[in-house]
């Protein structure tokens, strides 16, 4: 994995809690508009599946899912902010931190930063060499990141 990957891993992870936040709302939303027919002969069994309780129990293995990838989320997103502060280059931690913590382009990380688009792209381009450089071994799975305390 590279830095940049690796970096932006945290945006993959949202978006994967978000599409499962949509199955999720799916499920319940079928669990509640399922209409039960009102026939006068009560069945006592039934060959058909519970389908109010299938999408609820669904849902809720969703839930689950969604509570890891939160967890992974957090983890990731607090080690990746660890590594940044450890960049020793306040160039290469402020873009870093603009663009992928905060999510925010690199044009609009130049003009927070009072510097020009090519520069911050140049910038960008050398922390995220340096990234690599200095977490290579932690990114191509070799040992754990050592972050100084």
């Amino acid at each position: 994995m590279n830095a940049q990957r690796y970096l932006g891993s945290p945006h993959s992870i949202r978006r994967e809690i978000a599409q499962l936040e949509e199955s999720k709302q799916y499920f319940l939303e079928r669990a509640s508009s399922i209409t039960v027919p009102v026939d006068h002969i009560k069945v006592q069994t039934s060959t058909t599946p519970d389908r109010v309780a299938n999408n609820v129990t669904n849902a809720n293995s969703l839930d689950e899912e969604i509570d890891r990838l939160h967890s992974v989320l957090w983890k990731r997103e607090n080690n990746i902010m660890k590594m940044i502060r450890h960049m020793h280059d306040v160039n290469y931690m402020q873009v870093l931190f603009k663009v992928y913590m905060q999510g925010k382009t690199i044009k609009q990380a130049s003009q927070e930063m009072g510097r020009s688009y090519n520069y911050t792209l140049e910038v960008h381009k050398k922390a995220l060499a340096a990234f690599d450089k200095k977490y290579y071994d932690f990114l191509h799975g070799k040992k754990k990141a050592e972050l100084p305390v």
